[in-house]
């Protein structure tokens, strides 16, 4: 299977992602199940998008 090279992620996006959904457990005693899983699902994103920053910046700092 070919790999295809992920899009370099702007530390602004990151950073802003990371400030409208902090990785903090909820606190409303209503909340859903559902909305549980959709919080988790951001969270997957945004830790996928953190780690390809740190090897994309890891990369260009190991090949200058």
């Amino acid at each position: 299977m070919k790999t295809e090279r992920f899009p370099n992620v702007p530390r602004e996006l990151l950073v802003e992602l990371e400030k409208r959904f902090p990785n903090v457990l909820p606190v409303d005693p209503h909340i859903t199940i559902h909305e549980v899983n959709i919080r988790q699902g951001q969270q997957e994103v945004i830790r996928l998008l953190r780690s390809r920053f740190d090897i994309q910046n890891t990369t260009v700092l190991e090949s200058q």
